[in-house]
């Protein structure tokens, strides 16, 4: 009887073995293409975030992580960046900059703080004003759509006395809000947080992309029959208007000035089904099958040209409000020029990105502080 029980426990022991070692092997496979740059997972984990049942996730505060290698520094406060008064000093004129991840600074593509271009943006608003009593203070969160950054504004930041928002959101609102159905029952359902087996999975790699194949091949859109749509969602429309001139109206009653950022982003034209590279895209060609991923990932709702639509959708929004209201909008689709060199994926850009979309708001920027001077 021990012996069959020892045998069968051998027996178990080697099968497990014989899945896990290629496992392991193709983990470590996985992982060092990604260092070389020539994999990307299909999903980030994030160390320095923590839950929040009100904002979703907030920065972990006093936290210093390097995830992939990118150092990610958060002061006690819970911004990215250095410490700073919570009181205003004196003198001071401060602004916080809301947005997702391409304003916190994705970390597969800005590797430091100093990268960001909220950063820069403040170094660059001292050498133009001759003047260090200027702060920036970057309240991007990665994940944040405009909605949240609503409810941060108004329960968190008013009270560090804010003279300027930027507000840099578009992608991640498109992601988040495809139906009513999702701003009736989002806070209500709340996040109870990753499953056990969620956990294991976003720390492989491998299991990740076994992931999306799954996905891809049962529960996309197309595999179950049902046609992405050209046109964008009315819903994200709607929403993202209702919520950008609620921001727009409260900042301005507490007389607390605005300037509104049209993300940017690069779609080449090899996403959609059935082409090729084009000519003109061919700047674009080492980020391709990362813009085409995310694409597949976070709009299977929606074709290239819906996506498309969708962004232009979103960035007319913003200029309409803007005009109504007499404030800055600035492009950054017409700035930041459509080449990997700039862009990480999608939406995602790199430093030299980073010190153009600086640059570009500067300008507004410099122009409202000496006014109230």
């Amino acid at each position: 009887m021990r012996r069959g029980r020892r045998r069968a426990a051998m027996v178990i022991m080697g099968l497990l073995a014989g899945l896990v070692a290629p496992l392991l092997l193709a983990e470590g496979a996985a992982r060092l293409a990604h260092d070389l740059g020539r994999y990307q997972p299909k999903i980030i984990t994030e160390p320095y975030l923590a839950r929040n049942p009100y904002l979703y996730q907030v920065l972990t505060p006093g936290s210093y992580t390097r995830p992939g290698g990118a150092r990610i520094e958060v002061n006690s406060l819970g911004f990215r960046g250095p410490e700073f008064f919570p009181k205003k000093p004196p003198g001071v004129y401060r602004i916080f900059v809301l947005g997702g991840s391409t304003s916190f600074g994705y970390p597969e593509s800005i590797r430091s703080t100093a990268d960001t271009y909220p950063f820069r943006l403040q170094a660059e608003l001292r050498s133009r004003l001759g003047s260090a009593a200027v702060e920036v203070i970057n309240a991007g969160v990665i994940g944040y759509t405009l909605r949240t950054s609503l409810v941060n504004f108004a329960t968190r930041l008013t009270w560090y006395e804010p003279d300027l928002i930027i507000v840099y959101h578009a992608v991640n609102d498109a992601i988040a809000i495809r139906e009513e159905d999702d701003l009736f029952h989002a806070v209500g359902r709340g996040d109870p947080g990753p499953s056990l087996w969620e956990r294991i999975r976003d720390g492989s790699y491998v299991l990740l992309e076994l992931n999306f194949r799954l996905f891809k091949r049962f529960a996309h859109p197309v595999a179950r029959g049902i046609t992405p749509s050209d046109d964008p969602r009315p819903a994200t429309l709607a929403a993202y208007e209702r919520h950008l001139k609620t921001l727009v109206d409260m900042a301005r009653a507490m007389g607390v000035g605005v300037v509104i950022g049209n993300e940017s982003v690069a779609i080449p034209e090899a996403c959609d089904e059935g082409r090729v590279t084009a000519p003109a895209d061919q700047a674009l060609r080492p980020i391709e099958g990362r813009v085409c991923f995310l694409m597949q990932w976070y709009f299977p709702h929606l074709t290239p040209l819906g996506i498309r639509r969708t962004f232009d959708g979103l960035g007319a929004i913003q200029r309409r409000v803007a005009q109504e209201a007499g404030i800055p909008w600035v492009d950054m689709n017409s700035v930041v020029p459509r080449t990997a060199e700039y862009y990480w994926d999608l939406c995602h850009t790199r430093p030299a990105a980073s010190a153009i979309i600086a640059r570009a708001f500067a300008g507004p920027v410099v122009s409202l502080i000496r006014a109230r001077q």
